[in-house]
């Protein structure tokens, strides 16, 4: 899903040229297969990214759209020869690597999957999901120490734009201000990945985590939680959520 997400932005973007264009120009054939990649027509889609290839062999993007309807239709042996001629004349694209990747999981070969992915960070190295994805063929691999560090990776960048006051949080007076949350579910994740700054991972140096909610008179809302840490101990952490507490979870 994360991919698809990519990748869907990545045609969209196609859609920024100017009108259907000339009937049978490369604007006209990109921007229709990018409309019918959109609306889940994958076969027509890579017909029309075809008849782009035919009309300029040395675009890039056209290479890279038909690469993407094939992977639409699993047709990924196809779909990773048209992202390598996308690449052999603009290897600086970080979509392309990431989409070669994925088919390339996709099949089986995680080392060739994993050696895409690595080049896709080389270009954009802020780019969370595929270090999220590099951490899950890391892991496949069994190079668990490497597959820990792209996870904590993922993490960095996920909460990049979240702020926390630097109060201990041991108290309601005290409590840890979080800001710049965009959603209940992202403030909340964002607790948790503080937690795990502070406290390290859960089943390793944690077991358990107790949460609940309280306000106080002057109406602000707090999250409360009980960190049970495998040492026996217990630390209580108070979270102010006020900034982001019904925002919802969407």
């Amino acid at each position: 899903m994360r991919t698809e997400i990519l990748l869907t932005l990545s045609i969209l973007s196609l859609l920024c040229l100017t009108g259907l264009g000339e009937v049978g120009t490369i604007e006209y054939w990109l921007t229709k297969g990018a409309e019918e990649y959109v609306n889940g027509s994958l076969k027509e889609a890579f017909e029309s990214f075809d008849n782009a290839t035919t009309i300029d062999p040395e675009n890039a993007t056209v290479w890279f759209a038909r690469g993407m309807a094939l992977s639409g239709l699993k047709r990924y042996e196809e779909a990773i020869s048209s992202y390598n001629k996308s690449i052999q004349i603009d290897e600086k694209n970080a979509d392309v690597w990431y989409a070669r990747a994925t088919d390339e999981g996709y099949l089986g070969r995680m080392n060739d999957s994993l050696a895409s992915y690595d080049q896709s960070l080389q270009i954009d190295p802020e780019n969370k999901f595929v270090w999220y994805d590099k951490a899950l063929a890391l892991r496949s691999l069994g190079r668990t120490q490497e597959a820990e560090e792209a996870w904590s990776t993922y993490r960095d960048l996920s909460y990049a734009h979240i702020s926390f006051s630097d109060n201990s949080g041991e108290s309601m007076e005290d409590a840890i201000v979080i800001m710049n949350a965009r959603t209940d579910l992202d403030g909340v994740g964002s607790e948790y990945y503080y937690l795990e700054k502070r406290f390290g991972t859960d089943a390793v140096d944690r077991d358990r985590i107790s949460q609940y909610l309280v306000e106080d008179e002057e109406g602000r809302s707090y999250d409360v939680l009980e960190v049970h840490l495998t040492s026996g101990e217990t630390a209580t952490i108070y979270f102010d959520i006020t900034d982001f507490y019904g925002k919802g979870f969407v």
